[in-house]
């Protein structure tokens, strides 16, 4: 496995504050319980950048802008434009195939539905309407998420012998959408994030 942040994606403008769109497990979601199992399952293993349970997430849209820039009032109109957007999309279910080892972190990833492509594509239409299409990265190439990152070049073999037995299928419900705050830990191999909004989907 390969360092994370030797990715082009990780060179942000600046490495705190950046701001995101996360779906955020709900305390008690089985997808908690079955991450903390792989978690301990890898804390042994050398060169690995554990996330910690409490910034567990999935990315919905990162954004090439940051949280000053939401004292601007095309930002407020904006965000508030998005409730009743995302209002109209209904809450659904997404299912994760167990932890892999991928080139740069140990992932899970879910199956693409027409509700997660919704979803992101509410948010980046919302933000280009707005005239923020400027601030928009990439979409994420599948709803997922990250057990750990790597931070030292790491053998696949040793983590697979790890995690094989601790991987296992689990889901998520999808309700809701926050706005968050990142700010990149590029040596402990951590993103850590404060919430600044969060919108309820439909039902």
């Amino acid at each position: 496995m390969q360092r994370f942040f030797d990715r082009a994606d990780t060179e942000w403008r600046r490495p705190s504050g950046c701001l995101h769109f996360y779906a955020l497990p709900a305390e008690g979601e089985q997808l908690r319980r079955d991450f903390r199992s792989v978690s301990s399952a890898l804390s042994t293993v050398p060169g690995l950048g554990r996330m910690p349970e409490e910034y567990l997430h999935v990315t919905v849209q990162r954004l090439d802008a940051y949280a000053d820039d939401l004292d601007d009032p095309e930002w407020v109109s904006t965000l508030d434009s998005l409730g009743p957007a995302l209002g109209l999309l209904p809450g659904f279910e997404v299912r994760f195939a167990p932890p892999t080892v991928r080139s740069h972190a140990v992932e899970a990833v879910g199956g693409l539905s027409l509700h997660w492509s919704a979803l992101v594509a509410t948010i980046r239409q919302t933000l280009a309407d707005a005239g923020l299409r400027q601030t928009l990265t990439a979409s994420p190439y599948a709803p997922h998420y990250t057990v750990s990152y790597c931070i030292e070049e790491t053998d696949d073999a040793v983590i697979r012998h790890h995690l094989s037995p601790a991987a296992k299928p689990t889901a998520m419900g999808l309700s809701s959408v926050s706005l968050v705050a990142v700010d990149q830990d590029r040596e402990a191999g951590v993103f850590r994030f404060e919430t600044i909004r969060e919108w309820a989907l439909g039902h």
